[in-house]
């Protein structure tokens, strides 16, 4: 019974660091001109990458937020309204 609990414990602690984690995320220090690695130091790999003609669209739904990129390098960062209401509810 005690190890059940001490494990319980672990497991909800781990879970809870795990989301705090996704929320710490600055997508506001990420700048025009960085580099892909630079981003994901900053925010961690995209959840979904969409490459175009031109540019690649990383995408963090999760956090409303779309990196653009131009030759591995950002060009801008978007809002993501449609995800970020559908996170939302």
């Amino acid at each position: 019974m005690n190890r059940l609990f001490v494990f319980g414990a672990l497991a909800l602690l781990v879970i809870s660091c795990t989301a705090n984690s996704d929320d710490k995320k600055d997508f506001s220090s990420i700048k025009q001109g960085m580099k892909k690695d630079e981003v994901v130091k900053l925010v961690g790999k995209p959840e979904k990458e969409t490459n175009l003609v031109m540019v690649e669209m990383w995408k963090y739904p999760n956090h409303g937020k779309i990196v653009v990129l131009n030759s591995d390098t950002v060009v801008q960062v978007l809002a993501d309204s449609v995800n970020a209401n559908s996170a939302k509810q």
